[in-house]
């Protein structure tokens, strides 16, 4: 018993020895660190009001995730059609920032053809853009305006009723014919092609279509 206790309080003072010489060598690491060089410890527990520089090294938006710095890409090239400096929710801002995302789109699937996914996400994205400027031009056209001058988008403005429901190159007086038959039912089973087009190969020329100032 005698020698347990002998061994134990040599041992607490092995531990004790080894704990002291660890904050030592704590504060030898930290004299030796450039940053705590630079803003000493007195200065660091006198003035406890953030330091920008040490701010935007350590906390900057390049520590955040890509889809973040991303999207602070975009909002700072939308500055311009801000109503405020907070502002990132006006129709004006979110179809600046939905462009430059579908200009970008372009950019990767024309090296990545396999992203069907995201394909569509950018299908759904560009059909949304377009509601969201036809309710614009309604609500107000002078920033409506504003927009197309900007990103030189062609008009949204399409006739109510049956007009605008028909494709490129088809218009209601066209003759009932065989040839526009195929057009109008290009879904049906007897007119169904033997080989499907790819997404991008259908998807990539409505996209330039509705941008047409974005030069890839």
């Amino acid at each position: 018993m005698l020698g347990f206790l002998q061994r134990a309080v040599v041992g607490r003072g092995v531990v004790s020895s080894f704990s002291s010489s660890l904050a030592s060598f704590g504060q030898l690491k930290l004299a030796a660190n450039p940053l705590f060089s630079t803003v000493s410890q007195s200065t660091l527990s006198n003035d406890p009001s953030p330091k920008s520089h040490l701010v935007d090294k350590f906390v900057g938006i390049g520590f955040n995730p890509l889809r973040t710095q991303l999207r602070a890409e975009r909002l700072e090239k939308s500055r311009d059609l801000q109503r405020n400096e907070m502002d990132d929710g006006s129709p004006e801002v979110i179809v600046s920032m939905m462009t430059y995302r579908i200009r970008d789109a372009i950019k990767r699937f024309d090296k990545c053809k396999k992203d069907v996914e995201g394909m569509k996400t950018i299908d759904m994205l560009q059909h949304k853009r377009r509601r969201i400027l036809q309710n614009l031009r309604r609500r107000n056209f002078s920033t409506y305006s504003m927009v197309l001058n900007k990103f030189g988008f062609p008009d949204v403005y399409s006739l109510p009723g049956i007009y605008g429901r028909y494709f490129d190159g088809i218009t209601k007086s066209m003759p009932v014919t065989d040839d526009y038959a195929r057009i109008r039912f290009n879904y049906h089973t007897k007119y169904k092609q033997r080989r499907r087009m790819h997404l991008w190969h259908r998807l990539r020329p409505e996209l330039l279509k509705a941008d047409p100032k974005f030069k890839v």
